[in-house]
């Protein structure tokens, strides 16, 4: 898989400190990112990501931020997509990975509590192919520590790409156990 750039769900405000993620010197990053306290305490970015980051840079990719921010959630979605399809449009020979939260990446709306969601998945549908990560066990980070129960995924469906159950997603990728990481 040949990808370009990475647009990353993550405020242009940003764009410095992603262009200088570093593995090996990850606290400069996690330093730049703590001015604004919900970022690192939501998870939306751990140490699987900074290690992803860091060599798809030193191959010569580019992580562009792209993500529009309001207090409206659809909205901010809806601007979202429209950032990733107009960026497409300027840049259409660029093989792009958009990193985004499984709600966001969803291909259909969803109702949550009574209140209906439209996430940016699905106003890309038709241009884009969605990945679902599910994980076998472990904890992830996300404005707090959470367990995840331990799954019975055979050992060939870990770290496979498949073809998705869920009806929100074209595709799935099973992670093994993961630990969860907060960035203070």
């Amino acid at each position: 898989l040949k990808i370009d750039a990475i647009l990353l769900e993550m405020e242009p405000k940003w764009q410095e400190a992603i262009e200088n993620i570093s593995f090996d010197n990850s606290k400069i990053f996690i330093k730049n990112i703590r001015k604004e306290k919900w970022l690192h305490k939501s998870g939306v970015i751990g140490k699987e990501h900074i290690r992803f980051f860091d060599h798809f840079l030193k191959q010569g990719g580019e992580i562009i931020a792209i993500k529009k921010d309001y207090k409206n959630w659809n909205l901010a979605d809806r601007e979202t997509a429209k950032n990733i399809i107009k960026f497409h449009r300027k840049y259409p020979h660029k093989k792009l990975m958009v990193v985004m939260g499984n709600f966001h990446a969803r291909k259909k709306p969803f109702i949550l509590n009574g209140k209906k969601f439209i996430p940016l998945g699905s106003v890309l549908s038709k241009n884009s192919l969605s990945v679902l990560i599910r994980y076998s066990g472990g904890g992830i980070y996300n404005f707090g520590k959470i367990k995840l129960a331990s799954s019975k995924f055979s050992k060939s469906r870990i770290n496979k790409l498949r073809i998705s159950t869920d009806p929100y997603f074209d595709h799935e990728y099973v992670v093994g156990r993961t630990r969860p990481i907060h960035l203070l």
